[in-house]
């Protein structure tokens, strides 16, 4: 027959055609098509993923991730992102260590741990001050403590009370030590991971604005009355995106949709974009130049050279150090004092190609501050080492690992960092607990 299909007319008189087995294998491979093609995507995406943040992608691991990412931008990060100014942040005044997390169940400290703690039998009580990296190393420092007890043969509890919060720098670490010993707390062990704040920050956050560089970090977004109406302005879409990005980390908790890597790494995109943007607002309200009051700025520091403030920004990071050692001796508390490593730092470590293209940034406000002011420190540890301080310069810590460790432009680590970091305080806490009590396995 010369037509191209066949036709039958059922009991009914309905004609049916040929072709209708044709149609359906087409639907059929067309929807097989779509499928392969968005199996494709998603492995893709999942490898991708896993290359990015080195972690298996799990919808609770991206809350998590888009959680911390506001305060932990992998682009620009660190640049005045969280102080800069006050109606937009979540930090609060605090009449002793300048700023504190707004958070009364752990009266303004960071971590998830009650600071005012007391020994007891079985429990091995550790605080942790400094910065954002000290905050990282504490999330995981109880399990690495937990995993070096059981390789010692020790039963003990680990429990670490986190006193760091972002953007601390000496003598903030000494005055919040200070401050919760003075209300009762009992610490087995303090460790202070520190010193990119100490000098990167003085310099950075303050002596380029004209505020006293000892002062916290920013000190004027905390106490200036009188802000400009760009910095009003800027604060006004800072806290819109802040919200902004707290409801995508609601969206993607709450939607079944969250289990796909392809929806995962577009809204950790989203995220990054935001955060992106704030970090700009807040350059830009950095740039403002305006006259502060006293109690904004400060005592006026008179210098004929940057490298003076290198100088001293060093020489008070030692001298807090060795008040904190003496303040905790005499609690028989042991004291470690880690020196944290920096990706700009010369030689402490080779970066892979992906840390490269993401953690290194040499027009980065802090790249040649912290590459200047690292050396003026390894300078001034010797006087901490004098004082009989257990000193730890952990700057090579991650020397021999060949994969990726720095997550973004600033100073952080990713989780395989972490561990690693935490890994290595943990035996050095433990050590020198051992050494000061005679700690023998059970």
């Amino acid at each position: 027959m010369a037509r191209a299909s066949l036709q039958c007319r059922t009991g009914s008189g309905e004609v049916t055609s040929g072709n209708v087995p044709t149609r359906n294998r087409r639907r059929f491979f067309a929807v097989l098509l779509c499928a392969i093609v968005l199996l494709t995507i998603e492995f893709a995406a999942h490898a991708v993923y896993f290359a990015r943040y080195g972690a298996v992608y799990t919808r609770s691991g991206l809350v998590r991730h888009l959680a911390t990412s506001p305060e932990h931008d992998g682009r620009r990060q660190g640049h005045e992102e969280r102080e800069m100014v006050e109606i937009a942040q979540r930090r609060i005044l605090h009449p002793y260590f300048g700023y504190a997390m707004d958070r009364p169940e752990t009266m303004g400290a960071g971590g998830d741990q009650h600071p005012i703690q007391k020994r007891g039998e079985g429990r091995f009580v550790v605080a942790v001050t400094g910065g954002s990296v000290a905050n990282q190393v504490r999330s995981v420092l109880a399990d690495a403590l937990r995993d070096e007890f059981a390789s010692r043969g020790l039963a003990r509890e680990p429990v670490v009370v986190g006193l760091a919060i972002d953007g601390f720098k000496q003598p903030q670490q000494l005055a919040t030590i200070a401050y919760f010993l003075s209300l009762g707390a009992e610490y087995d062990a303090v460790v202070n991971i520190d010193g990119f704040n100490d000098v990167v920050l003085p310099i950075v956050d303050n002596h380029e604005r004209g505020v006293f560089p000892w002062y916290p970090r920013s000190w004027d977004s905390f106490v200036n009355r009188r802000p400009s109406q760009m910095q009003l302005l800027g604060a006004g879409e800072i806290a819109y995106l802040r919200n902004q990005q707290r409801e995508l980390v609601e969206r993607t908790r709450e939607s079944a949709f969250g289990l796909s890597a392809t929806l995962g790494l577009i809204r950790a995109s989203q995220l990054e974009r935001s955060v992106g943007r704030v970090a700009e607002i807040q350059q830009t309200l950095l740039a403002e130049r305006a006259e502060l009051p006293f109690e904004a700025s400060g005592p006026r520091e008179s210098v004929d050279d940057v490298a003076q403030v290198y100088d001293r920004a060093a020489e008070l990071w030692a001298r807090s150090s060795i008040l904190m050692h003496g303040l905790l001796a005499s609690r028989d508390t042991v004291y470690v004092h880690v020196l944290q490593p920096n990706q700009y730092v010369e030689g402490t470590r080779t970066l892979t190609d992906e840390e490269r293209r993401r953690a290194f940034d040499s027009d980065h406000p802090y790249a040649e501050v912290a590459a200047r002011g690292y050396p003026y420190l390894f300078e001034a540890a010797g006087e901490i080492r004098e004082a009989g301080v257990d000193y730890f310069d952990a700057t090579h810590v991650f020397a021999e690992i060949a994969q990726p460790i720095y997550s973004d432009t600033c100073c952080h680590v990713n989780r395989r960092g972490k561990r690693i970091f935490a890994d290595a305080v943990a035996r050095r806490i433990l050590d020198q607990q051992g050494a000061a009590t005679g700690d023998t396995p059970e």
